[in-house]
């Protein structure tokens, strides 16, 4: 009784880590946690233990034991203070494996085995969301995906989130602001004393990560240069020595880190000596050659701790000259731009500069010769369906028809435009006038090459992203019109595409980058217009030959050009945007509504597949024996 009575002592965490914990896997297999390993993080597990950050966000390369240092601090948390503990990660399938990899061995390989839940979750290598350890403590783990509910629940004052950047984005379908926003929420109960830490790999100046290191104290880690003394954090451009090398074995041995200072070449055992005098240093500190850092703290409680390869024991320059000299050696710009983003995230811990770079442009010239025999207005022999596009605006209504065929692969055969008054006349009114006259069009059918027979449109998305109330009362006409928006273009160009992970209530069907949603009782489809865009695009390039390859109707070659600069009036480039690869469209060159209208007509074609497709398996379902028979008037 006495002895659980006594206060108990909370040891510093370095002293904590170097008497309990050992190295459950790599080269230090077995040896007890020193320090001296990784001068970097053991001043991160200090600042991450110091009760006046509330909040830490770490930025470094990767493989450079920031998981390790996590893990030891979830620990010190758990058996040291033994306190409860929530776990953040972009995805609560990880759980697994941050438990398995991370979390587990580490406490199997110290005196805390004891407290190693034997029975139920983690008992037995499964876990749960929750794990409840023998010494009444716990660790809630949380994901970034999914609805609001899984950063519901649990609260602590301690919580870790891995991969932080996944949280930067607001949740599907949520009000409740960003995901970040929402599992702060878990400790807010104890504002103020609250430990909040972050890791990820950094993406752009916009990311998460980088605003939050940002905006604390910009913490980086410098150590002595053995040559003039000053203390410093080499960057990219102080790698240097591979620049001329013809062969991998020459970057290798030449690379070397160079003193920001006095410029020295650092060998790699110089290198790691300097790495033992490692100081942190906030924004507007100074340090002195006598290694004592002074200046006020930055008027903020959350710390922004960085680190680079050069002050990175793990890593080793001759190596990432190799990356360099790689990167040098590249001819492929986008290959390149994927490179030089890799070693600016992973290897110095910098944001991305965003940057874009055109793909593959569409020549109008070459895409003259895509015109075939068969003239406009006719479908080619073997067309088994029709399907429309139409692109409402208040002066013009352009409309263009996409033939699919079993022989060959799609053909806009036919485009035209419809003019609309604007004096005199309300816009609901000539919107249903003309749009009556291109149904009916549709309606009649084109013509099949080489018979009297005319195949109608088999299914027509109209842009209804303007006006939307009267293009849906225009799609009540007629059956095989649907009202449909293209998010990330013209009046929804600020709106990006978010694709609903489930069918319900609101989103009916789901399809290829496009989904069925019921809007005030109305059906309307949400297409994600870049990828559809960029779908006709690519079909572009292709040779003739190929079944996918989109070619046009044999027209007079004015009327083929007019079309093929409204097509060709975006460009597709790729971005870099929220640490990803995104194809984007430019803003247009003259006109695009026929690009639009055919864009609808490409994607009415996977509409109708997908929405037959599940007519059809209903029909498989419906047992007539137990069916229910309705009166007309039921019905």
């Amino acid at each position: 009784m006495m002895e659980h009575a006594r206060p108990k002592r909370v040891r510093p965490i370095l002293d904590f880590a170097e008497a309990e914990m050992r190295y459950p896997t790599g080269r230090f297999k077995g040896q007890r946690f020193d320090r001296r390993y990784q001068p970097a993080t053991s001043l991160l597990m200090e600042q991450m233990a110091d009760p006046k950050w509330l909040q830490t966000f770490v930025v470094g390369p990767h493989q450079a034991g920031k998981s390790l240092s996590i893990a030891i601090f979830a620990m010190w948390i758990l058996f040291e203070k033994q306190e409860d503990l929530i776990y953040g990660m972009p995805d609560i399938g990880m759980r697994a494996v941050k438990w398995q990899k991370d979390l587990r061995p580490m406490i199997a390989s110290s005196r805390y085995e004891q407290y190693l839940p034997r029975k139920g979750a983690g008992s037995q290598g499964g876990v749960s969301e929750l794990i409840l350890f023998e010494n009444s403590v716990s660790i809630t783990f949380m994901g970034a995906g999914g609805g609001d509910t899984q950063r519901a629940g649990a609260t602590s004052r301690n919580l870790i989130i891995t991969e932080a950047e996944s949280f930067g984005t607001r949740a599907a379908k949520s009000d409740e602001g960003s995901k970040f926003e929402q599992i702060l929420g878990r400790v807010s109960h104890f504002a103020g004393s609250e430990k909040v830490i972050a890791e990820s790999t950094i993406t752009t100046e916009d990311g998460l990560m980088w605003s939050e290191y940002s905006s604390g104290s910009q913490s980086v880690v410098k150590v002595q240069c053995h040559a003039c003394y000053e203390h410093v954090a080499p960057e990219r451009e102080h790698l240097v020595g591979w620049e001329s090398a013809k062969t991998e074995d020459e970057a290798r041995h030449g690379g070397r880190f160079s003193c920001p200072e006095c410029g020295i070449l650092w060998n790699e055992e110089q290198r790691r000596a300097n790495l033992q005098t490692a100081v942190l240093v906030h924004a507007g500190q100074v340090v002195g050659k006598d290694g004592v850092v002074s200046g006020e703290l930055p008027p903020t409680q959350k710390l922004g701790f960085r680190f680079s390869a050069a002050t990175n024991a793990f890593a080793d320059a001759g190596s990432i000259a190799v990356e360099e000299f790689g990167l040098k050696q590249s001819e492929n710009a986008a290959k390149k731009d994927s490179k030089d983003r890799a070693l600016n995230q992973f290897r110095f811990a910098k944001p991305v500069v965003l940057k874009s770079h055109e793909l593959d442009s569409l020549d109008g010239r070459l895409l003259l010769k895509r015109a075939a025999d068969t003239p406009r207005g006719v479908c080619p022999a073997g067309t088994t369906k029709l399907f429309g596009g139409m692109d409402v605006r208040k002066t013009q209504l352009h409309w263009a028809v996409i033939a699919f065929s079993e022989s060959s692969g799609p053909r806009i055969i036919q485009w035209g435009m419809e003019q609309m008054r604007t004096e005199g006349v309300l816009f609901e009114d000539e919107l249903l006038r003309n749009g009556k006259i291109v149904q009916a069009r549709f309606t009649d059918g084109f013509q099949i090459d080489g018979s009297s027979e005319m195949l109608p449109v088999s299914l027509t998305l109209c842009d209804a992203g303007w006006k939307t109330w009267h293009v849906q009362t225009l799609c009540d006409l007629d059956d095989w019109w649907m009202p449909s928006m293209g998010f990330g273009t013209g009046i929804l160009k600020t709106k990006g595409y978010k694709a609903p992970r489930s069918s319900n209530d609101s989103e009916r069907l789901i399809g290829d980058s496009w989904h069925m949603a019921n809007v005030g009782g109305r059906e309307l489809v949400e297409l994600d217009a870049s990828n559809w865009k960029s779908t006709l695009h690519q079909r572009l390039r292709l040779e003739l030959s190929n079944p996918y390859a989109l070619s046009f109707a044999g027209a007079d070659e004015t009327e083929l050009r007019e079309l093929i600069s409204h097509i060709t009036s975006e460009k597709e480039i790729e971005e870099y945007i929220g640490g990803e690869v995104v194809t984007t469209f430019t803003e247009p060159i003259g006109e695009n509504h026929w690009l639009d209208a055919s864009y609808y007509a490409l994607a009415a074609g996977s509409v109708e597949r997908f929405v037959m497709g599940s007519i059809e398996d209903e029909e498989e379902e419906w047992d007539p024996a137990t069916a229910i028979t309705l009166g007309e008037s039921e019905w």
